[in-house]
């Protein structure tokens, strides 16, 4: 396992969750998993933090199972609407907050 197998050349900032470390595990045997370990793995891969996901890509071996899942069923891994609607608020509000001041600052002038 990514996290576990090699000592990181630095310190990691906190341990893998729960979730890394069974994707890892599952990641090890793909593609002789059951459905419920498959439905386990694209139900998770949108919640995993980049840091660990990375780490798992650095680890030739996790890359290669992880390429094939990818491959497999990457139609099938999508980020979570709620994610999706909050950066598209948060950047419609940032642009409104951006325009208001550039308009504001262009009037005083």
């Amino acid at each position: 396992m990514a996290t576990l197998v090699h000592q990181p050349l630095f310190s990691q900032p906190r341990p893998p969750s729960e979730r890394t470390l069974k994707v890892e595990q599952l990641l090890t045997r793909y593609p002789d998993i059951s459905e419920k370990e498959l439905a386990f793995l694209v139900g998770s891969f949108p919640y995993l933090p980049p840091v660990d996901l990375s780490l798992m890509l650095a680890d030739n071996r996790l890359a290669e199972k992880l390429e094939s899942f990818h491959r497999d069923h990457g139609h099938m891994l999508v980020a979570p609407r709620t994610w999706l609607l909050a950066a598209l608020f948060s950047t419609a509000a940032l642009a409104g907050a951006i325009l208001w001041w550039v308009m504001s600052a262009a009037g005083g002038a």
